[in-house]
């Protein structure tokens, strides 16, 4: 107790100069005015279909497993309203490894790019929003996991696995697998599965994706800015518009064999947008070379879906989807798996 009353009057005395740091941009305002492109989109009367994915999970973790819960949405709307949603969950055991959170992580990634998928091969819709990023994904590197991955056991597991991993894992130890093979294993297969879909969307459907972003920390429209691009453009502007449009080429980004295996070459465009005055700026990712006058008409049909500045169906499937403390405490009731111990029972 004395040393968090040392604390709190340690943070009294720092105040004024951690505020003055949290509202500062080093970036001349003139610089930041002169990459923004003031544009108030326009009104469409017909954009035409739309859909938007999200996906969610969450876990408790006690001493012998890990209970996690993952699901994922992608909801379509047209120009009357709600049409339709594709949804994927599971509830899961995973055991204690050091992939164990990389396989729940990329499990929940596999599921938003499937019901992704769904919509587009059902709908094609005029866009899909996707939330996040997609050249993070891009840019990963998986070397840790591939290298020692069973090359039997990752065999048996595409052979065998379906849906539910749970009756695999007394499967496989019977074999003579370890946990940690298993699930550095199991997190290879899921990576692989990932970017195969990844590539066929991005094949067959890369007119359509739009990934928009709420945080990011690229700096680079801004290299030696204390805080990321999107903050800046966000307190330095307060226009509608959006960024002078940049260019990724796939062959900068992916440094990785497994992405490479399955991303063709292709051109990401990268712009900061604001859809109307006041609101937050947001980072969009196009998988095509898009001109100036393209992100106009992008936004226009944009702003018709779009609340406060962001698009409603991306609010709504996230929403839908997202996974709290709450739920994951009503998953925990529901199996009664009281008795089981946390570690952390000792601290209350």
């Amino acid at each position: 107790m004395v040393l968090l009353e040392s604390l709190i009057h340690h943070t009294l005395e720092k105040r004024s100069l951690i505020i003055k740091h949290v509202e500062e941009i080093n970036i001349d305002r003139n610089l930041v005015s002169s990459r923004w492109i003031k544009y108030v989109p326009q009104v469409v009367f017909s954009p035409g279909k739309v859909s938007a994915v999200d996906g969610s999970f969450n876990l408790m973790a006690f001493r012998g497993f890990i209970l996690y819960a993952v699901n994922a949405q992608s909801l379509v709307y047209g120009n009357d309203g709600f049409i339709d949603k594709f949804d994927k969950f599971e509830v899961e055991l995973a055991y204690p490894t050091e992939y164990s959170l990389d396989f729940i992580k990329m499990s929940m990634s596999l599921m938003e790019l499937t019901v992704l998928w769904e919509s587009l091969e059902k709908y094609n819709p005029d866009f899909a929003l996707v939330d996040g990023s997609l050249i993070a994904y891009l840019t990963r590197i998986f070397s840790r996991i591939k290298q020692g991955v069973d090359e039997e056991l990752y065999t048996y597991i595409r052979n065998r696995l379906r849906d539910s991993v749970l009756e695999f894992y007394s499967e496989a130890a019977s074999l003579g697998y370890n946990i940690e093979e298993v699930f550095r294993a199991l997190t290879y297969s899921r990576i692989i599965d990932f970017y195969k879909i990844m590539g066929l969307i991005l094949e067959k459907y890369w007119r359509n994706i739009i990934a928009i972003s709420k945080t990011s920390i690229s700096r680079r429209y801004f290299k030696y800015s204390l805080k990321p691009d999107l903050v800046v453009f966000s307190k330095t502007i307060s226009e509608a518009g959006f960024s002078e449009p940049q260019y990724y080429s796939t062959e900068e980004l992916v440094k990785d064999e497994i992405i490479s295996t399955y991303i063709k070459p292709r051109i990401f465009t990268v712009f900061y947008a604001r859809l109307e005055r006041g609101g937050s700026v947001y980072r969009f990712e196009i998988p095509y070379e898009a001109s100036e006058n393209e992100i106009k008409l992008i936004l226009d049909n944009l702003q018709v879906f779009s609340v406060n500045g962001y698009p409603y169906p991306l609010l709504k499937a996230h929403n839908n989807v997202e996974i709290g403390a709450d739920d994951m405490l009503r998953i925990y009731k529901i199996l009664s798996i009281y008795p089981e111990e946390t570690g952390r029972e000792v601290l209350k």
